[in-house]
């Protein structure tokens, strides 16, 4: 397996994400297994979201795919607003 870029991204621990810095960015490569590990905060509550990451994973001469991981248990990932938005529903 080929090492890859990670681009991670979150909001802070009041749900807000800095949009004029890079607070709770950045950036990581992948052993060449594809293991990494970062260490960061819970993210807070936003309204109608969910706790959650976001990712961009990129292998060299590979497609970009933009995803987001979500925290087992949490009472608002029951909720498919997401769907909602990026379907237009």
């Amino acid at each position: 397996m080929r090492p890859r870029l990670l681009d991670l991204w979150h909001a802070d621990e009041n749900g807000d994400y800095d949009d004029s810095g890079y607070r709770y960015r950045g950036h990581i490569h992948t052993d060449a297994a594809g293991r990494y590990r970062f260490r960061t905060i819970l993210p807070g509550l936003y309204p109608g979201r969910t706790r959650h990451y976001h990712f961009k994973v990129q292998a060299p001469q590979s497609p970009l795919l933009t995803t987001q991981l979500y925290f087992p248990g949490e009472p608002r990932n029951a909720i498919r607003l997401v769907f909602y938005f990026t379907r237009g529903f």
